[in-house]
């Protein structure tokens, strides 16, 4: 029986070809879907009842090149079965990054790659859980989630001079800016919080005042300042830490100093916990102190869910 204030629940995590599901606690680390050679995991959700998890599925291209889907699959089913739900549109289509509508009956997610008139696309898009009715909700945005009521949907676009967060009205209206794109070179994963009131993101930061503090010798893919520039480079990859900021707007906060590649990051249920996820395994921050809680060293690559 878990203490009070402990976290509950499960973590799934994209691993390859498989899908991970990690219960909170570290007691249980299992996979639940295994792909063929040739295909990859991209990112994943889990429904908000937690018996499907969608996920960007890549497949290799024979003749030219590949791309990805967005697939469905039940929780507990067989071992390799899954269900496309959104084919991509052309070859060398990018779709990824799922995020389930609070009653489960849609998905927001993004794509990337070539459209029809051969020049770049990115959008934001929205359909239901069947497949059908797929539309457009953000142009040239990325890592699409909704709020807690369904209400509202939150984005990154980014800019020569670095990422910006937005959220709009899911059914259209009027966009507002909740971070500048000189506040970071990279925004990834924005995730609403399970009431409402924050969102939590990886980012790296642009200014030297958001960068964190180096505590103790300076880790491999750690960042570091141009001293030239002033700006935040990565010495391997994109290193990332974990940030808040207001749903309503406002200043960005450091919930954690990771430095990690890769970082995937999302909820607990309660709203008490962060789950951080990359190359270097599985932790969770809890909010009130900021204390690291290791869970497995067996990590992941893209979205993680936790329900």
């Amino acid at each position: 029986m878990l203490a009070p204030g402990e976290p509950a629940g499960v973590i799934a995590l994209p691993r390859g070809r498989e899908i991970g599901l990690v219960r909170a606690n570290g007691s249980e680390d299992r996979t639940i879907l295994s792909l063929k050679p040739g295909e990859f995991v991209a990112d994943v959700a889990l429904s908000p009842d937690g018996t499907r998890i969608a996920f960007g599925v890549f497949t290799a291209g024979t003749s030219g090149p590949g791309g990805s889907d967005i697939a469905v699959a039940l929780v507990g089913s067989s071992a390799s079965g899954y269900t496309v739900v959104v084919p991509r549109d052309r070859p060398g289509m990018l779709l990824a990054a799922p995020s389930w509508s609070p009653d489960g009956t849609a998905l927001v997610f993004e794509g990337v790659g070539l459209g029809a008139n051969g020049k770049p696309t990115i959008i934001s898009d929205w359909v239901a859980a069947d497949g059908s009715g797929r539309r457009t909700v953000v142009e040239n945005a990325r890592f699409p989630t909704l709020s807690p009521d369904g209400r509202e949907v939150a984005y990154v676009k980014s800019r020569p001079t670095g990422d910006s967060l937005y959220a709009r009205p899911l059914d259209g209206g009027p966009e507002r800016q909740l971070l500048s794109e000189t506040q970071f070179v990279a925004i990834i994963g924005p995730r609403y919080s399970p009431d409402g009131a924050s969102i939590a993101f990886a980012g790296v930061a642009d200014q030297p005042m958001l960068a964190p503090k180096r505590l103790g010798p300076m880790l491999l893919g750690s960042p570091s300042i141009d001293p030239a520039t002033g700006r935040v480079v990565a010495g391997h990859g994109m290193p990332a830490d974990a940030y808040l900021v207001p749903s309503t707007g406002g200043d960005a906060r450091l919930a954690a100093l990771l430095s990690y590649d890769d970082l995937a990051l999302t909820w607990s249920p309660d709203g008490a916990w962060l789950a951080v996820s990359g190359a270097i395994g599985l932790k969770l921050v809890r909010l009130a102190d900021g204390a690291i809680q290791p869970v497995t060293e067996n990590g992941s690559y893209g979205a993680i869910d936790w329900r």
